[in-house]
């Protein structure tokens, strides 16, 4: 956790938009991380099975990266984030998509490649899917 540890003291001491947690094998999101408004979250390569419910107090989130976690579900919260133009899903275990997605107001880019609903997209669904 030394580097959690120095992220943390960087991102407190800082004024910079984005905050990347990839590959830290965290299960739950800090809480200082949601302290500052951020522009960018990167969370990919964790443990993750949720998102809290204090995310949505991130009115200014622009991307959210989740890729390789271990979702089964697009996390409720997520329907808060106004601001949200990208978000990633890749690689976790993501049986359906919930229709609010396509009602996200500033939503241009979802990405949801290597999960189980990559397979059977809803009829509303308008984003590439590779892979």
């Amino acid at each position: 956790m030394r580097r959690l540890d120095r992220i943390r003291r960087r991102f407190l001491e800082g004024e910079l938009p984005f905050l990347e947690l990839d590959g830290l094998g965290l299960t739950e999101v800090p809480a200082w991380a949601l302290e500052r408004d951020l522009v960018v979250l990167s969370l990919k390569d964790n443990a993750l099975a949720t998102l809290p419910r204090e995310l949505a107090l991130l009115e200014s989130l622009e991307e959210l990266l989740l890729t390789r976690n271990a979702l089964t579900e697009v996390p409720a919260v997520i329907r808060e984030l106004q601001a949200l133009t990208e978000l990633a899903l890749d690689h976790n275990a993501i049986e359906v998509l919930p229709d609010w997605l396509a009602d996200l107001p500033a939503l241009r880019w979802v990405s949801v490649t290597g999960n189980p609903a990559a397979q059977r997209l809803p009829a509303w669904w308008r984003w590439p899917v590779s892979g």
